[in-house]
């Protein structure tokens, strides 16, 4: 689990990440339901502040990249467990 390692090793880099670039560390960076990458990053979700959650929410409405859909999901459902 690359991405939760190196948010536990080094949150300030990874908080300077953006949300497609985390995405391209968790796992193999393959987003698809229930994949390792999936997994990790909604583990990562769970433990960044709202303020975070709501950049990449803005980052996945106003820039186009692969899976920005699933991102965005992930994103809401977060949001919604706070």
């Amino acid at each position: 689990m690359p991405l939760i390692e190196l948010w536990s090793s080094n949150p300030a880099a990874i908080g300077q990440f953006a949300v497609e670039q985390i995405v391209a560390t968790a796992g193999s960076g393959d987003l698809r339901d229930e994949s390792e990458c999936s997994q990790e990053l909604r583990r990562y979700l769970t433990e960044v502040p709202s303020s975070k959650l709501a950049e990449y929410v803005d980052r996945c409405l106003t820039t186009h990249f692969p899976k920005s859909g699933m991102v965005l999901q992930d994103l809401i459902n977060e949001l919604g467990n706070l």
